[in-house]
């Protein structure tokens, strides 16, 4: 789409973005691939004031008091319905090559995996 300058907003036209909608979703292919306690989870009913694993995952409110397990599966799906949502062509056109992914280093802080384009070897 190209881009229109829209000088009220602070937006400078004259070039393309690119978009690649990923909606949320249940697929039955993920939902099945999960383990069996972790699947039941997902087909029971929502239950206390803190949004957790559920029917409704992810099609959950969203002000905010999710616990770790949800999170974790709302990420877990989007990263899923967007791998195979999409033809390998598809998400090398819109993202560029792919980048080798080292393993994480150990560190005092948390792990961040270090990104390395064209090597096997991290910096």
């Amino acid at each position: 789409l190209p881009v229109m300058e829209n000088r009220f907003c602070g937006v400078q036209g004259g070039w393309e973005v690119h978009i690649l909608w990923v909606m949320p979703c249940r697929p039955a292919a993920f939902i099945n691939a999960l383990p069996e306690a972790t699947r039941q989870r997902m087909l029971q009913a929502p239950g206390s004031y803190k949004i957790d694993v559920s029917n409704q995952t992810p099609f959950t409110a969203s002000f905010g008091a999710y616990t770790k397990d949800v999170t974790r599966m709302e990420i877990e799906l989007a990263a899923w319905t967007l791998l195979n949502g999409f033809s390998p062509s598809t998400l090398r056109d819109f993202f560029g090559p792919p980048e080798v992914v080292a393993p994480m280093r150990q560190q005092s802080g948390p792990a961040t995996p270090m990104k390395v384009r064209g090597s096997q070897e991290s910096p």
